[in-house]
This record gives C-alpha cells, sequence and structure tokens, in this order.
C-alpha cells in the first residue's frame, strides 16, 4: 500500500463540482482538474493535502497510484526512492505537467 494513504480522504465528483464553484473567480486548480479527470476514466480518488502540497492517490482494478502536485522540489532522497509514482511541476529530474501524468496513468492503468 502507498505511504500516507491511510490519511487521505476520498474525493467524488461533487466534491470536485463544489471545489470549481469555490474558485468561479479563479482558474480552477490544476490538482482539481487532474481528479476531475481521473473520476471521468472510472477511477477511485483518495485525496491528502499537506502545507502547500497535495498528494493525489488514484486506483484502478486495485492497483494504487500515487501523484504529487507541488509548485516546489520535493525532497531529493524520497524522490529518488521514488515515494510518488508521479510529480505534477518541477522536479529534480523532470518538469510534468497534470495531463502528461493522466496520459502516464492511464498508460500504465
Amino acid at each position: 500500500m502507498r505511504k500516507n494513504i491511510h490519511r487521505s480522504k476520498p474525493v467524488n465528483q461533487r466534491w470536485v463540482n463544489k471545489k470549481v464553484k469555490s474558485f468561479f473567480k479563479y482558474p480552477t486548480p490544476k490538482y482539481i482538474e487532474f481528479i476531475d479527470e481521473m473520476l471521468n476514466h472510472g477511477y477511485e480518488v483518495k485525496l491528502l493535502e499537506v502545507k502547500v502540497s497535495k498528494y493525489i492517490f488514484v486506483c484502478k482494478d486495485e492497483v494504487w497510484t500515487k501523484v504529487r502536485f507541488s509548485n516546489h522540489r520535493p525532497n531529493k532522497w524520497r524522490e529518488k526512492e521514488e515515494d510518488c509514482d508521479y510529480f505534477v511541476g518541477i522536479s529534480h529530474f523532470q518538469v510534468s505537467t497534470w495531463k502528461q501524468v493522466v496520459s502516464k496513468v492511464l498508460k500504465d492503468g
């Protein structure tokens, strides 16, 4: 099982719709767009918010994937140890957008 999944909260389409409405004057955050996309593809989704980072756990066919959203680099040691399956934003080894990660998750899942 993925680290810290026990601390995450399940999210659903109702939660997404409520969040989108709360940002009506501003662009919807990318992590919410990612969650919406994964729900639309039939994934179970859980969210853990830690300081400025968001950890999103997605599951299909009992296989969990952990995705980190942040606007700052992760701890280099954790990244090397593959604490997360994918990083959205800037990491020590690459820069990824949420759409690129959706494609990778769908391809791997």
